[in-house]
């Protein structure tokens, strides 16, 4: 168990719900962080490669077998994990979770707030995450809708297989939202994913700054041009991508906002405009041009 002692504030959560832009901000920390590397590899980056989830991470610090425990039980133990790995580190620390923020049976905070120095949460409007969900898991649109819609939603939950990460409860795409924003008590900057692709300099600035990560413009800029969409397409079509799932032709798609409108019928918009008008509104969308 990790000492009173060596408890220090040094995880920063790079939060989202699945396809809202968690890999691509990950990478573009990646390319700021080692200014040095002409160009990005994507299937290698080190300073933001920890997954909550990664039940290869689990075992390795617990000493114990996740394929031998319940799902409550792994996360009784998952908060012990992020101490000790907070603890073994002096710098800051990026991870990668999409799961909701909750407690366990215990009462404990799944991710502590004692050892968080904040939360980048990356949010996309519900009706484009619809067809990217769609696209990235083989599933029909209504399917992908229904997920965004429902309060028990989970990933890496197959009966029939060893997942190579932990299950991971995501709930609603409104519900997901508020867990972080509304339930965590910790320090988190919302980011939306159309802002990324619209105002790219402005709006990893500000996640710079809120990171207190202080660099020079140009480097913003070279790290944001390094990781253009058309460049790591072109990068998952030399080398592949390993965060690709089988069942997906590619993980970085189209990269583009609001291109739904081709794709969803009235009534998949009718629905997730009702069950999200909320957190729609919250988040400063204009609910009109959803229609």
């Amino acid at each position: 168990m990790a000492s009173l002692e060596s408890i220090k504030k040094n995880i920063v959560w790079i939060a989202s719900y699945p396809k809202s832009g968690n890999t691509w901000f990950r990478l573009f920390l990646s390319s700021l962080l080692n200014p040095e590397k002409e160009s990005i590899d994507i299937n290698n980056i080190d300073a933001v490669s920890l997954l909550a989830s990664s039940r290869v991470l689990f075992d390795s610090i617990s000493g114990i077998n996740s394929s031998d425990l319940r799902v409550d039980e792994i996360n009784a133990i998952r908060p012990e994990v992020y101490r000790i790995i907070s603890s073994e580190n002096n710098n800051t620390i990026y991870i990668k979770v999409h799961d909701a923020w909750q407690r366990n049976d215990s009462g404990d905070e799944l991710f502590p707030s004692n050892i968080t120095k904040g939360v980048v949460l990356l949010v996309r409007n519900p009706f484009d995450l619809t067809v990217s969900l769609s696209n990235h898991n083989g599933i029909s649109l209504i399917e992908a809708a229904n997920r965004l819609n429902d309060s028990n939603f989970s990933l890496s939950i197959n009966p029939s297989k060893l997942n190579n990460q932990l299950q991971q409860l995501i709930g609603s795409w409104s519900e997901h939202f508020r867990s972080w924003v509304d339930r965590s008590n910790l320090n988190v900057f919302v980011m939306r994913y159309e802002d990324m692709l619209l105002k790219p300099y402005q709006t990893f600035s500000r996640a710079l700054n809120f990171l207190d990560i202080k660099v020079d413009r140009s480097i913003i800029e070279s790290s944001i041009r390094k990781c253009s969409f058309e460049i790591l397409q072109q990068k998952e079509e030399e080398s592949g991508f390993k965060e690709k799932p089988i069942i997906s032709k590619r993980f970085f798609k189209m990269g583009k906002c609001y291109y739904y409108k081709k794709l969803l019928n009235e009534e998949i918009t009718r629905i997730l405009t009702i069950n999200h008008m909320e957190i729609l509104k919250r988040l400063e969308y204009n609910c009109n041009s959803f229609h």
